[in-house]
């Protein structure tokens, strides 16, 4: 008898609306594995929420950040990315891609809570 599954893992993949790996802490390396695993494939085409909080992610993560959000942009609702260490520096290309008009983006909800993030200049 054949115990092997008949699902369709790739099909099964392409399903996934929602990841959650905050509070984590994997580290801004682990954590940009995980961004850069879902760039680099179509199984996250459905992907509409990510929580990315609390992983020590720093500026030098803001460009996969930014790819991540362009690549989901037509799907990605929510993403939270509280509890970083993003600072001032690494939230300003954030900042001036939410501003402007995304093509197609449907992005309603992100939280950039405890990054450092202080007021001045913009």
């Amino acid at each position: 008898m054949n115990t092997e599954s008949t699902v369709n893992k790739s099909t099964h993949k392409e399903l996934l609306e929602s990841l959650s790996v905050g509070l984590c802490e994997l580290g801004e390396k682990g954590a940009t594995a995980v961004l850069a695993s879902f760039n680099d494939t179509a199984a996250s085409n459905a992907l509409q929420e990510i929580d990315i909080s609390k992983n020590s992610l720093t500026k030098t993560a803001t460009p996969l950040l930014l790819a991540f959000i362009e690549k989901h942009a037509a799907k990605l609702v929510s993403i939270n990315l509280a509890w970083n260490e993003l600072t001032g520096d690494g939230a300003k290309p954030l900042f001036a891609y939410f501003a402007s008009p995304a093509p197609k983006s449907v992005l309603s909800y992100v939280n950039l809570e405890w990054n450092g993030i202080e007021g001045g200049e913009p």
